[in-house]
């Protein structure tokens, strides 16, 4: 718990509550699922303007308080370079905490990534296990993943 606050406190201090742009974000809120929410509100430019950086920052909040979606909000964003630097690496650890909430959506995507081998070597093994789980969670591309002939 000590380890996420610091990591919360030294995100502040790197990315503070304002975009790079100049452009002022909302109050940030103290709950989780309310930061995920403005982080949306920011990404389909609903209610507010349109900034993919000021979703990044929202959704890192809810994230380093442990917020699934938020998680793999942030793998899409790192894997896309939207409001971020392009880093699949960095990717890869948010869709991973993702997926180990159970987050379908997620563990479909880190199968994408180990299976194409998206920053990381290829694991076909890996990826098969993954789209599994996703299938298993009720996500239909993942079982259409599966029954392509070269899922596993």
């Amino acid at each position: 718990m000590g380890r996420m606050i610091l990591a919360l406190c030294i995100c502040l201090l790197l990315f503070g509550c304002y975009s790079t742009t100049g452009s002022s974000m909302r109050p940030m809120p103290s709950s989780p699922e309310d930061q995920y929410s403005l982080g949306m509100d920011y990404l389909r430019g609903r209610g507010l303007p349109q900034s993919d950086r000021n979703a990044f920052v929202a959704f890192q909040h809810a994230a380093l308080q442990g917020h699934p979606e938020a998680e793999a909000q942030l793998g899409f964003m790192y894997a896309t370079g939207r409001g971020v630097k392009r880093n699949f690496h960095e990717s890869i650890r948010w869709y991973r905490y993702a997926a180990d909430h159970d987050l379908a959506s997620a563990q479909y995507n880190l199968a994408l990534m180990y299976k194409n081998g998206i920053g990381t070597p290829k694991d076909p093994e890996h990826a098969w296990t993954l789209f599994q789980e996703a299938s298993d969670h009720g996500f239909a591309p993942a079982g259409h993943a599966l029954s392509e002939p070269d899922a596993a």
